[in-house]
């Protein structure tokens, strides 16, 4: 439909007959030879009347590349013109899918074709647009070739065009699929919308914020932050600022990074992008524990302690997991836990923990090491807190390091292995009794005690009967708080050989003695209870009182018809602590 008469001209005929032609692109090309294509985004497009108009796009560039002199167009114009013209082809709802995407894969046909300058000049300016349709865009992309859209790139890159993200995104989008295109494969000629989006690793793990703040953005933040406005708003809107700003420190940052990629990672369907979060994942936690952030490092484990156990887990994702966990082993991680233990002390101590837990079949033997030798008192209690947080399985490590020279350490043993109810490590704690500290014999005979074991009643009547005094003491009280009636009257005749004289010591003893039978609860020590309260002989009334006031604390395990006329006793007394507790028992 195109005359050539002459290698700087192209002329058509126009007839002016009823009828227009349907073609947009046939519509484009004609008002683009006419000069009279519309640069207003409300203008009328002119049509090609009657006669329908094919004109190959190739053919069109070729000719224009010879005689571009003709076109008389700025480079605003060619912005307005060609967001105008891919607006048209989104709207027109007459078009079915293909004919639109025929519309568009024409004017990328013709970009390709055009020389270096009016292609960077008609493709930079074009990408430069707000307007234009992003799924258009998409298409319009996929048909350039893998030069034009480099070539595009390129310049974008020397002009430092500000395009928007979206369109840049997609040109480098499209630029590395096509790179990767493999030989056979089929053309990029249709493309979803979910493709468009960046690849999520690319997009969370690069430095990509020049993209993402334009010039001009930033220079009006600068103004404000600058201004007398913004510190009028800082101080009346003070909290909100404050937080506000701790969005932007560092551990703020970090921890919302790895929830993102955890919450990525439960989404993903791909194993090969699992793999690759995984990873990363994996040695931002051994990253997080030589920094000091045991939080995010406990945060990351304890996610992939969760895929070990999920039966869903993909069995790649499991086997990573297995083999990460096994590297952890081999660098000695627990060494620098404790570590940091010693560094931060209770401030971290929560997270610490929480990774220790984790690698508790590792953890449990250098603890024990670092438990042994520590001198710290409050060092060994924030270790003992995280062994008795552990499973019954580390006993067996315990029960290993029950013939310690350390009588403290044993000690320790012990009482881990009760806490921890591991019953099979009785026998071996039985032997313990042998050792000539009696703080390790008591936790011996509390430990038989909480096991219900024979020989603990037994053991702890030799205790009681023991010539040292303090251990003596020790297993009467322990007898009453077990509430092991049958000493009960082991303990009423040891009070009342008790020497009723005015020693200090003697108090003492009887003190013991009435609150270890209050603790039993046992109905046979009333009788001693009401002579005690009834008593006006056994020590001068002030040491006399002090019995009396043990008596009524030591009541709350009674019931209360068996109290009652003791509680009768108290309250005709004039004393007030008396008649303050006989009112609490009531």
């Amino acid at each position: 439909a195109f005359t050539l008469t002459s290698e700087r001209e192209i002329t058509q005929k126009e007839k002016k007959t009823d009828g227009a032609s349907t073609s947009l692109w046939d519509s484009f090309v004609y008002n683009l030879l006419e000069g009279s294509l519309a640069i207003s985004d409300k203008s009328d497009v002119k049509n090609v009347k009657d006669e329908k108009v094919s004109v190959n796009s190739k053919l069109l560039a070729k000719m224009i590349n010879e005689s571009k002199q003709q076109i008389k167009t700025t480079e605003h114009n060619y912005e307005k013109i060609i967001a105008n013209y891919m607006q048209e082809v989104s709207k027109k709802d007459e078009l079915t899918v293909d004919e639109r995407k025929k519309l568009i894969k024409e004017v990328a046909g013709f970009a390709d074709e055009l020389s270096s300058d009016l292609r960077r000049q008609l493709l930079g300016t074009t990408f430069k647009s707000k307007n234009i349709n992003l799924k258009s865009m998409s298409n319009f992309v996929a048909d350039l070739s893998n030069e034009t859209i480099l070539e595009t790139l390129k310049d974008v890159n020397e002009r430092k065009l500000e395009v928007p993200a979206t369109i840049l995104n997609l040109l480098e989008k499209f630029s590395d699929l096509k790179k990767d295109k493999k030989e056979g494969e089929p053309e990029l000629d249709k493309v979803s919308y979910d493709m468009l989006k960046e690849n999520v690793s690319e997009l969370l793990f690069e430095d990509r914020q020049t993209e993402f703040t334009p010039e001009i953005y930033q220079s009006s933040l600068d103004k404000f932050v600058k201004s007398d406005t913004f510190s009028e708003l800082t101080e009346k809107y003070n909290k909100e600022y404050e937080e506000f700003m701790y969005s932007f420190k560092d551990e703020y940052i970090d921890q919302n990074y790895i929830n993102a990629l955890i919450q990525i990672l439960k989404a993903e369907t791909d194993v090969n992008e699992s793999l690759k979060l995984l990873n990363i994942l994996f040695e931002n936690s051994q990253f997080f524990i030589e920094t000091g952030q045991y939080e995010l490092a406990a945060m990351i484990w304890s996610f992939f302690s969760s895929l070990k156990k999920d039966e869903k887990t993909d069995k790649e994702c499991k086997e990573f997991v297995t083999s990460k966990l096994n590297v952890v082993k081999e660098l000695r991680i627990t060494d620098e836990l404790i570590a940091g233990l010693k560094q931060w002390g209770k401030e971290k101590f929560e997270y610490i923990k929480k990774i220790i837990l984790i690698f508790q079949d590792i953890s449990i033997r250098p603890l024990l090491k670092e438990l042994s030798r520590e001198e710290n008192a409050n060092y060994r209690k924030l270790y003992i807190n995280i062994i008795l947080e552990m499973d019954k399985q580390v006993g067996q490590e315990l029960i290993k390091h029950l013939n310690n020279d350390k009588w403290y350490f044993v000690r320790n043993m012990i009482v881990l292995l009760r806490r921890l109810k591991c019953a099979d490590s009785i026998e071996a704690i039985k032997k313990c009794y042998n050792n000539p500290n009696n703080n390790v014999k008591l936790e011996v005979v509390k430990t038989l005690l909480e096991f219900d074991e024979r020989e603990s009643i037994t053991l702890l009547k030799e205790g009681i009967s023991s010539d040292d005094k303090d251990f003596s003491h020790q297993c009467i009280l322990l007898a009453g708080a077990y509430q092991v009636t049958a000493l009960t009257p082991l303990l009423l005749s040891m009070f009342n050989k008790t020497r009723s004289v005015f020693f200090e010591t003697d108090l003492k003893d009887k003190k013991i003695l009435i609150k270890s039978l209050g603790e039993m609860g046992d109905e046979r020590v009333i009788p001693l209870f009401k002579k005690i309260l009834t008593s006006s002989s056994y020590f001068t009334q002030s040491r006399l009182k002090e019995l009396k006031l043990e008596v009524f604390k030591s009541l709350y395990r009674f019931e209360k018809k068996e109290i009652a006329e003791l509680i009768e006793i108290g309250l005709k007394t004039k004393d007030d602590e008396i008649l303050k507790l006989c009112k609490q028992l009531q």
